[in-house]
């Protein structure tokens, strides 16, 4: 989830459900320049971290948490704004598709660009109060 804020983008995505299968098998990820301009180093690295393929050596939600680049991005973060009710809601009936409809909404949302998924990003960030990635209601 955290690659598809930063960038709108799914991270395994292939033509097929096959190829998707084989690239997160092989865990292979693909940080396009134009799209990652404004993402550093510390960040992409924490997004290999949180993919790796092999659980023993991906990091943990609370390791995440810890992330010095995180904390600081967490921190930047204009919590000056007013919650727009119907994105609210929108999320809590997102939470309540099926898996199939939840994967086709991710996958329509993998084709938005940075602009287009930047206040839905902030508005998760800023609902996010103990920064544990979930919205807690």
């Amino acid at each position: 989830v955290m690659y598809m804020l930063l960038c709108g983008r799914t991270p395994f995505s292939a033509k097929t459900e096959e190829e998707v299968r084989n690239r997160v098998t092989a865990g292979t990820l693909r940080f396009d320049p134009t799209v990652w301009l404004d993402v550093s180093d510390d960040g992409m690295q924490l997004i290999r971290r949180l993919l790796k393929v092999s659980p023993d050596q991906r990091c943990s939600v609370q390791e995440a948490l810890r992330c010095e680049w995180l904390r600081k991005k967490a921190a930047e973060a204009n919590i000056d704004w007013e919650p727009d009710y119907t994105v609210l809601h929108n999320l809590r009936g997102f939470r309540s598709l099926n898996k199939f409809k939840r994967a086709a909404l991710c996958i329509i949302a993998s084709f938005l660009d940075e602009e287009q998924t930047r206040d839905a990003r902030e508005m998760f960030c800023a609902l996010d109060t103990d920064d544990d990635g979930f919205l807690n209601h």
